[in-house]
């Protein structure tokens, strides 16, 4: 299904490259992003299963897990996912070019979801509280609880309960 979905994008931007549309292209961009965003998930999903099956035949240490999710984010998944945070970046770009700022919060919520898939939480955060304040600001409710929620979530996910309560309280 992403493939599919990729093999129909990225024609579509290559048609779009000369346009004078930004909207499209940056439809375009968030299209391809998504589905490189999911195609990496179940990727990476996929390779960390298979190397800790391999990892269980052998002693387990930190470094053994390290090195587990390291080979992942150096695999294919994390080939995808590079390909999904360079397509948000790029959308970013084009949304900063025609002075769209609830679009460009939109594409730093995305790029914080890829970046909590590579492990770089810090800025995965940091996007995604910029990315509410902004759909705060321009009155973008649905879009800012969807901020929210995912600060909430990406606190849960790394261990911080006291700052997703934070995060929480903000409602």
């Amino acid at each position: 299904m992403y493939l599919a979905a990729i093999d129909s994008y990225l024609p579509a931007l290559w048609l779009l490259a000369d346009s004078s549309a930004p909207g499209r292209v940056v439809a375009c961009l968030n299209g391809l992003g998504l589905a490189y965003q999911a195609l990496a998930r179940e990727t990476l999903g996929d390779e960390l299963r298979a190397a800790i099956g391999q990892a269980q035949t052998r002693p387990r240490s930190a470094a053994a897990i390290t090195t587990v999710v390291y080979r992942a984010q150096r695999g294919r998944g994390g080939d995808l996912a590079q390909r999904a945070r360079a397509c948000h970046a790029r959308a970013l770009e084009v949304q900063k070019s025609i002075g769209h700022v609830a679009g460009q919060a939109g594409q730093l919520s995305n790029l914080a979801l890829v970046e909590a898939m590579l492990g770089n939480v810090d800025t995965a955060i940091g996007y995604q509280e910029w990315a509410l304040l902004v759909h705060r600001a321009t009155r973008k409710r649905a879009d800012a609880e969807i901020d929210r929620t995912n600060l909430i979530d990406l606190a849960r996910r790394f261990g911080d309960d006291e700052r997703a309560e934070t995060f929480a309280a903000r409602a």
